[in-house]
């Protein structure tokens, strides 16, 4: 059920989301959303229907020159480029920063430090000190011991108030930190973000045995922005005045699909998106005070670590690797998906985009072994489609297993 606000949104964003080309041809039997029955009778929105044809969901009276692109990372094999406009961007980015400073007096100019391959593919830099945001960046991509230990002491020499990564890579860290018996005191942490990433209750765990109760799960997607953020109990909240979430193809547990609508985006709209993310919606009080409703997310995106002879590396590489060809030749990759079949072996399923040519594939995978330094067997394979077989899109898979290193 929608409450009168949602529903007075909801009919806003329905009457704005007529002037894009795509809705046109989508709604071409729904005139008017009347009451709540008419809003559920929408047609629910796949991310397949949108990879190609982005630009066709943007509004006729959107202004270039105030239009914000962001792009999927490709977690789900397929990547995509998302819209917002400047105003609405920047109301989502104040409602996470009140979040922040409400957990742990957290301010935009505070020092952070953060997982990210961001500056690696950049500069080639495994740590790199942006003085302009106060950001200190690690690189995800090399995660042996030996970068960990220069990861924690230009920790320890920076001392940033807080922390962002994906929990796959903190949480390598913090068993690292473990197996060492390093003082985290030493980097004063107050606050750690974890998002990007399903977070796994051990993972959860380990982090808050190594650096204390002060980690925050922040859960969105590149299309949304933060969907909901957890609370000092846990519990994951979600905006109700910014956004409609409901669930699909339901199991016995009440765990579905999360389809979401988001209300601030006029720009580019979204009306019962499916996420695909696996998700309980919970409707009790929490402790803290915040009554929203709750997400309990049990499946979705997650990148993984793999090892090479020894070499641990985050399959995020791959992801980069295939965003800077995309970005290069417009999206001339339109969905892939990489297999390890041995230690140092790897199948990259491809399907071809629009302009796709040879060189675009010799490039990804000269692109891929620039990034690992050690000697790799590269195999490209033509598709036609990639099927997901179980609930959520694999884009990375192992068929050969390592040790458990803790």
């Amino acid at each position: 059920m929608l409450s009168d606000n949602q529903l007075l949104k909801a009919k806003k964003l329905f009457e704005i989301s007529k002037n894009s080309t795509f809705y046109r041809g989508k709604y071409i039997n729904y005139e008017e959303l009347k009451d709540y029955e008419d809003f559920f009778k929408i047609p629910i929105l796949s991310k397949d229907e949108i990879i190609g044809r982005e630009h066709h969901l943007l509004t006729k009276d959107y202004n270039q020159n105030n239009i914000i692109e962001d792009y999927t990372s490709g977690t789900t094999g397929k990547a995509m480029t998302c819209y917002h406009s400047i105003k609405e961007r920047n109301y989502k980015a104040y409602k996470l920063w009140k979040n922040r400073r409400k957990n742990a007096n957290i301010l935009p100019l505070d020092k952070r430090a953060l997982f990210s391959p961001y500056y690696a593919f950049l500069e080639g830099e495994k740590i790199f000190f942006d003085d302009e945001d106060n950001d200190l960046y690690l690189s995800n991509i090399n995660m042996t011991d030996e970068d960990m230990k220069d990861y924690f002491n230009a920790l320890v020499e920076f001392k940033p108030k807080w922390f962002t990564s994906v929990p796959s890579a903190l949480y390598l860290f913090s068993n690292y930190i473990l197996r060492e018996k390093l003082n985290v005191e030493e980097i004063g942490l107050e606050m750690i973000e974890v998002n990007g990433e399903m977070l796994f209750d051990y993972q959860k765990n380990i982090i808050e045995e190594v650096f204390g109760k002060i980690l925050f799960n922040h859960y969105g997607s590149r299309e949304t922005w933060c969907l909901a953020y957890s609370c000092k109990y846990g519990n994951l909240h979600g905006y109700d005045e910014d956004f409609i979430y409901e669930l699909i193809n339901i199991d016995t547990e009440g765990i579905g699909e999360l389809v979401v609508t988001d209300l601030c985006n006029n720009t580019w709209p979204l009306l019962r998106y499916n996420l695909g993310d696996k998700v309980k919606l919970l409707s009790h009080d929490c402790g803290c005070g915040n009554n929203s409703i709750i997400l309990d997310v049990v499946g979705g995106r997650k990148q993984e670590d793999f090892e090479i002879d020894g070499w641990i590396g985050n399959s995020v590489i791959f992801h980069y690797s295939v965003s800077r060809i995309n970005s290069e030749f417009g999206h001339s990759i339109k969905q892939y998906q990489i297999i390890q079949q041995a230690s140092n072996s790897f199948l990259i399923n491809i399907v071809k985009g629009h302009g796709y040519q040879t060189l675009h594939g010799e490039l990804l995978v000269k692109e891929i072994l620039s990034k690992i330094p050690i000697g790799i067997n590269i195999m490209l394979n033509y598709v036609k489609e990639i099927e997901n077989t179980g609930n959520k899109f694999i884009y990375f898979k192992k068929e050969v297993n390592h040790n458990d290193k803790r």
